[in-house]
């Protein structure tokens, strides 16, 4: 599925930020915190619960990730 593709929803855009918060979990250096914010910024517009979860785990983690 393209999900860029399809117009924006709540539901895309909260299965996108999952994808982008995914991505900074499994990345490092700058592409980890591209990714990081682009997915704190959809699952702020999504308002997904599981996106909000990811987002508030990563973020305690991000202290950790510059080290």
């Amino acid at each position: 599925m393209r999900l860029f593709e399809l117009p924006p929803s709540r539901l895309r855009d909260g299965r996108i930020a999952r994808v982008y918060l995914e991505l900074a979990r499994r990345t490092q250096g700058k592409e980890r915190e591209r990714a990081f914010l682009a997915g704190y910024s959809y699952a702020r517009t999504s308002r997904d619960p599981e996106a909000r979860h990811m987002t508030e785990r990563l973020w305690r983690e991000f202290a950790t990730w510059k080290r």
